[in-house]
């Protein structure tokens, strides 16, 4: 079998956890035992044997999004740190995703996102030969749930790369050693991510009926979630505006207050907002380091503005690396209850109130978040905050856009960022059709109000991408940025084993 397939396939394991119903926090952790050869005649046997191997799936969403350090898992900062949303002063990596430096021979940080996203789609159809052949009765819904997710994956690697090589029959899992595939078109590609999506959406559980242990599992809202933001990337105004109605219909509303939205003790299925979600658990492997890679490394943060001590288990180990640069910040009004989640003013370990923006800060410039909030149960570095992947605030603003977009100027987009306002503002009618000169001056300003709302959610590039501001912004920064930017490039190793791919535009040797 050439190389570029064997990257592409990975051992199939079982989990095993005595093959018990997998809840919220067994997706996280794992013990995985390979069974050997198994046959799709004599397996999956059980349902809970088939919920057991899809969530060997799921595995691949955090190898390649976002791990403990967020640089060992690339796919969040990919998304952020290109951006003017966030900036650093750790070293590379980090600068050349910062700056604009990447090249196609920096093997990790593109490697590390295409092969395990790859791979999580040929994990999804070996999983789906063995349901498919099984006589599990509810078979069906674990069906569409693996189509759902196998769709998932394949959007994540077009956002980053563009069309690429997938295995999606049977029959490509043991191919000929000459099997080489070329890129496959654009058309082809979106076709079968949306294909999967809507024909795999009816069968999924709805919000009411998914249960709190399938926590951070595949179900209506989430899949629908996915199909909005494929058809807003692909600016189908009339497709957003009809699935935002399907998922405001599952039952999802706004959070009452912002930040409780991200606080541990809110994750779950009774978080009204939080559409889909990458769960975590503190202090290993399954965990994720918000507060030692945003907070204040020097002086160091004892107390917040407010008066309120910072406890010291979120202060054993603070790097202090990742910022809002201070024009962004400024785009938020002094009153808007999300600012809460950004630091600039804060009490040093002496007691002294410190000016964040005064600060000469070696490592980056720009205020701290807290938006991910505390872990209670922290003892290290790492926290058991969720990764929050698509919310509900999300969906009003897409479909605000539409609106906009595809009818001018109206009533309606402005209802729509009112509502999300009001728990900013504390007020039911902030804006009005007279504070917008036009169709353009709403498009600028419903891309600031994603900032404002959605920032450090791994959103923002892509938002950019498609308000053709991502290049600019990049220039305006002082970047050598350049319309090849918009894609990160394929692997070179993809590329030396496959000389049937073609490499992103502007990468080529």
């Amino acid at each position: 079998m050439n190389n570029y397939i064997t990257k592409l396939l990975s051992t199939f394991g079982i989990v095993a956890c005595s093959l018990a119903i997998i809840s919220c926090n067994e997706l996280t952790d794992l013990e995985f035992e390979s069974y050997g050869t198994l046959s799709p005649t004599t397996f999956p046997r059980t349902e809970e044997e088939l919920k057991a191997a899809i969530t060997t799936v799921y595995y691949a969403i955090p190898e390649a999004y976002v791990d403990a350090y967020l640089n060992n898992r690339p796919g969040y900062v990919l998304n952020e740190l290109p951006t003017d949303e966030m900036n650093t002063g750790f070293a590379n990596p980090w600068q050349q995703w910062d700056r604009f430096q990447w090249e196609a021979n920096h093997t990790n940080s593109f490697q590390i996102v295409f092969y395990n996203y790859a791979k999580g789609v040929t994990n999804a159809t070996i999983a789906l030969q063995y349901a498919n052949n099984s006589t599990v009765a509810t078979k069906d819904k674990y069906i569409a749930e693996l189509r759902a997710l196998r769709a998932f994956l394949a959007f994540s690697l077009y956002d980053y790369f563009g069309p690429v090589p997938l295995i999606t029959r049977p029959e490509e899992i043991q191919p000929n050693p000459n099997f080489k595939p070329a890129r496959p078109t654009k058309e082809e590609y979106l076709s079968f991510i949306e294909t999967e999506l809507k024909e795999s959406i009816p069968l999924l559980p709805t919000k009411a009926q998914t249960l709190p242990a399938e926590w951070g599992r595949m179900d209506q809202g989430a899949a629908l979630t996915v199909l909005l933001k494929f058809y807003l990337m692909e600016k189908r105004w009339e497709d957003v505006i009809a699935t935002a109605d399907k998922i405001e219909a599952q039952g999802y509303s706004l959070w009452d207050n912002y930040l409780d939205i991200f606080k541990i003790e809110n994750e779950g299925k009774t978080n009204k907002e939080v559409i889909f979600a990458i769960p975590r658990i503190p202090n290993q492997r399954w965990s994720i380091g918000w507060n030692a890679y945003f907070l204040p490394a020097d002086p160091k943060i004892a107390k917040f503005e407010n008066g309120t001590p910072v406890p010291a288990n979120a202060l054993v180990a603070v790097y202090g690396g990742l910022r809002m640069p201070w024009d962004a910040y400024d785009k938020f009004g002094d009153t808007d209850a999300r600012k809460a989640g950004l630091i600039r003013y804060y009490y040093d370990s002496k007691n002294v109130l410190i000016d964040y923006k005064a600060v000469k800060n070696a490592k980056a410039t720009g205020a701290a978040a807290i938006k991910f909030g505390l872990d209670p149960a922290q003892t290290g570095e790492r926290q058991g905050n969720d990764v929050i992947c698509y919310r509900f605030a999300d969906v009003l603003l897409a479909k605000a856009e539409a609106l906009n977009e595809k009818n001018g100027l109206n009533q309606a987009s402005i209802d729509l960022v009112n509502r999300i306002n009001k728990r900013a503002f504390g007020t039911d009618k902030k804006y009005s059709l007279t504070d917008f000169a036009s169709k353009e001056s709403f498009r600028n300003f419903i891309l600031d109000e994603r900032l404002r709302e959605l920032y450090f959610e791994g959103h923002r590039r892509q938002d950019l991408i498609r308000h053709d501001k991502f290049v600019a912004n990049g220039v305006q920064e002082g970047w050598p940025v350049t319309e090849k930017h918009k894609l990160f490039p394929i692997p070179q190793a993809a590329m030396n084993d496959n000389p049937n791919l073609i490499q992103n535009p502007g990468y080529e040797n």
